[in-house]
């Protein structure tokens, strides 16, 4: 004979599993939550070529703040924000502050720079390989780290960015100074 309250444990247990599965997913998304760099924390060092073939290091940026943007030609949000990407590199243009847009394209170099001269992106654009996107945890795009002077990450944004509050975020970093 079955117990009366098993179908509601049935149903109980389910619960719990979407539940838990909700909270992985929602762990995997988070930049710094999943496992990535935290805020605080150095940024992991890459070596990534640009559009030119040229060969950019992040630490060689010390002294600058930096935006990494980790972006894609076919993820329609990173599309989407291409022009406030563009402001913020005029915005802070002068004030030791650039922008490193990681390509996460599996396409040709020459796709992503083609998509990049319709579009006259005015920032540096580097192509990922695995260990940057494995280093930063990169598993859902946009996926952006904001970097001081020294390397260190102070803010982190994920999907829709809220780019007045990142200006603000990047002001805020850029009239701070070190001793």
């Amino acid at each position: 004979m079955t117990a009366p309250h098993a179908p509601r444990r049935g149903l109980l247990y389910a619960g719990i599993g979407l539940l838990a599965a909700g909270l992985f997913a929602a762990l995997l998304l988070t930049p710094g939550g999943n496992g990535g760099p935290r805020i605080g924390a150095a940024a992991p060092d890459f070596r990534l070529m640009d559009l030119s073939g040229n060969p950019v290091r992040l630490s060689e940026q010390r002294g600058q703040a930096v935006l990494i943007d980790f972006w894609a030609t076919w993820c329609a949000t990173c599309v989407e924000s291409l022009p406030e990407m563009a402001e913020l590199h005029e915005k802070f243009r002068g004030r030791d502050f650039l922008i490193l847009a990681v390509s996460m394209d599996e396409g040709s170099p020459e796709s992503v720079a083609s998509f990049a001269a319709e579009r006259r992106l005015p920032y540096r654009i580097l192509f990922a390989d695995a260990a940057v996107a494995d280093d930063y945890r990169v598993s859902g795009l946009p996926a952006q780290y904001l970097v001081d002077r020294d390397g260190i990450i102070t803010q982190s944004y994920l999907s829709d960015t809220d780019f007045a509050k990142l200006s603000e975020d990047i002001a805020a970093l850029l009239d701070r100074r070190t001793p």
